[in-house]
């Protein structure tokens, strides 16, 4: 009897200890498959979450200025320009004023001026039947050092040019010819003439010698020399330039 007794209870030491045993090697398979899971297959699953999942950012939006080429140019200045039916567009933040004078001696001339906010730029655009001519005669230093041609896309009749020279420069439109065409850097700036007149431009007054003129002005650089080119070569790089240079190829003749 005691000898059973002593039997069991080694057989039941012995299960006990192989259930210690197999709880011990569960939970140590367990901890290895967590760890294993946590290492390898969650962090494989994030890496592709991350390469899948859509950004939910957004992106702020833009403060910046209008680009110079997207400011509407709503207003117009004249529709019917001493009867020439010439218009051009400017937009709201610039001023525009308009002059009529004549007719004195027969000559006629009406005028928009057309200014920057800063007052900077002055954009002249008018016709006359007199006032304009004059000579010139080449000299030294008087050689093209920079020339941009522009066509205008509603008035063929010329062209949009900017240049300078040692010691002046000019910013409008010149009637298309030969000379506007063939003139290049290094040939005398007498070449594109002295008033930039375009003409004969056809009016419902039948004024004859009606002639337009259409260019910028510059009253703090005025025209002195050297310095006033110098300073125009700056201020042609300027957003409120690019702005009156298209107001300027906004030229059209109303239907």
């Amino acid at each position: 009897m005691k000898g059973h007794f002593v039997k069991n209870n080694n057989q039941q030491a012995g299960s006990a200890h192989a259930i210690i045993v197999i709880v011990l090697v569960l939970v140590l398979m367990g901890s290895l498959g967590f760890i294993f899971w946590q290492n390898f297959i969650q962090k494989k699953t994030d890496i592709v979450a991350k390469q899948t999942t859509p950004s939910t950012s957004k992106s702020t939006p833009s403060t910046n200025t209008p680009a110079i080429d997207e400011i509407a140019l709503t207003e117009i200045a004249s529709d019917n320009l001493t009867g020439t039916n010439l218009a051009i567009k400017y937009p709201k933040t610039w001023q525009m004023s308009h002059e009529s004078m004549g007719p004195n001696y027969d000559i006629i001339t009406e005028k928009y001026k057309i200014s920057s906010p800063d007052n900077k730029i002055l954009i002249n655009f008018w016709t006359s039947n007199g006032g304009f001519g004059g000579t010139c005669e080449d000299i030294d230093g008087d050689e093209l050092q920079y020339i941009n041609k522009e066509s205008l896309p509603r008035f063929t009749n010329a062209e949009y040019i900017e240049y300078y020279f040692s010691t002046g420069y000019f910013a409008g439109i010149r009637q298309n010819n030969m000379s506007i065409d063939t003139t290049k850097i290094g040939d005398s700036a007498c070449n594109y003439g002295m008033s930039g007149a375009v003409l004969p431009v056809k009016n419902t007054k039948n004024i004859e010698n009606m002639a337009l003129h259409l260019d910028m002005q510059f009253p703090e650089i005025g025209y002195k020399g050297a310095s006033s080119v110098e300073k125009f070569k700056d201020i042609i790089k300027t957003d409120d330039y690019k702005t009156a240079k298209r107001i300027i190829r906004s030229i059209y003749v109303k239907e």
